[in-house]
């Protein structure tokens, strides 16, 4: 069964896109350390998007995925926010995936 979660999409230009992708494989290389406070999820979503010029700042306060939620949330004009059950399911090209919805 699903989580009620948030998906946010940020709109952003194929160069930071790209920028977006190097920074998730250099990640997948290094193993980062991941605790519950600060080099956490939500620390490595924002070093991402500070490297793609899409995240100024970093995040206020503690590394959370709520206060990153919040950081995203004050920046409404580039980002479309989606709240609900959401589910993953594999698409055809390896790799990807489709976003499922139950309201």
């Amino acid at each position: 069964m699903p989580c009620r979660s948030v998906l946010v999409l940020l709109d952003c230009s194929t160069a930071a896109g790209r920028t977006l992708w190097s920074y998730w494989g250099y990640l997948r290389s290094r193993a980062p350390t991941y605790r519950g406070i600060g080099a956490n999820c939500a620390t490595y979503v924002a070093e991402g998007l500070e490297e793609a010029g899409l995240l100024g700042g970093g995040i206020d306060g503690i590394d959370t995925p709520d206060a990153l939620l919040e950081h995203l949330l004050r920046r409404k004009a580039q980002t479309t926010i989606f709240e609900g059950f959401f589910g993953f399911r594999p698409a055809a090209k390896a790799g990807e995936f489709t976003v499922t919805r139950e309201d």
